[in-house]
């Protein structure tokens, strides 16, 4: 009986040892679930964070696009000493559309300090190509001109200047960003290969204790029928018994 018994704790130690490492295991299993989430969730918030500066990228560049319009017009009327109802037709249509694009701008979330620097150069220049083309409207080219090399010309680089160092350092920054949103998805997706790649060597380790059992089991069954069938004929009537 003591020998039946031995194979029978065999058989279930396995299944203890399971038991025993579950905790483990869920806690395993918890932890890289967790990370996942945590790490696909950060790469969709530094993605919409680039998709934000994209978008003030694009505003950026409008606003230097219509400054540019408004110059180009200034210096045309400029050079012919003549202000056509053509031209002052599109610096209206060109100042209209320049307030919109910087309340775009200031809707948009920045991410850099170079900004700080674009809206003092653009009131600057706005201000002085304002009363400039407000000059050769009542006919004071000569005037006019004066104002354009003192104040409008210089304020005019020094505009697109600074416009220019904040796409840049907006690109740069969402580079950056982008960089990192990639580099978690990545790692969410080794964190998700691992996962499955455990979960399967468990699998396939359970389906081998299991047919570890089946095997002791079909033993032990065997074992138990010769046992039953040797006693039998021990006991049975009329058995000689040597002794």
């Amino acid at each position: 009986m003591i020998r039946m018994a031995q194979p029978t704790q065999r058989t279930f130690n396995p299944r203890l040892g399971s038991l025993v490492a579950r905790p483990k295991l869920v806690f395993v299993f918890g932890f890289l679930v967790t990370a996942i989430a945590v790490l696909a969730a950060l790469s969709w918030f530094h993605r919409n964070q680039i998709d934000e500066a994209r978008s003030a990228q694009v505003t950026l560049n409008q606003i230097a696009v219509l400054t540019r319009e408004i110059n180009n017009l200034t210096l045309t009327a400029l050079r012919k000493q003549d202000l056509t109802p053509e031209a002052d037709k599109e610096m209206l249509e060109a100042r209209h559309a320049l307030p919109k694009a910087v309340l775009a701008a200031h809707l948009h979330a920045y991410h850099t300090s170079a900004l700080e620097k674009v809206w003092p150069a653009l009131d600057n220049y706005i201000m002085s190509a304002g009363r400039q083309w407000i000059l050769m409207q009542i006919g004071d080219f000569d005037e006019a001109k004066q104002v354009d090399f003192q104040e409008v010309s210089p304020q005019f680089d020094l505009m697109q200047h600074q416009v220019q160092i904040a796409i840049e350092a907006e690109d740069k920054w969402a580079q950056g960003v982008a960089l990192r949103a990639r580099n978690e998805l990545l790692a969410a997706a080794i964190l998700a290969a691992t996962t499955i790649l455990i979960l399967f060597l468990r699998l396939k380790r359970q389906e081998h204790l299991g047919q570890l059992q089946e095997t002791e089991r079909n033993a032990l069954r065997e074992s138990e029928e010769r046992f039953r069938a040797l006693t039998g004929k021990i006991m049975r009537p009329g058995a000689v018994v040597i002794g």
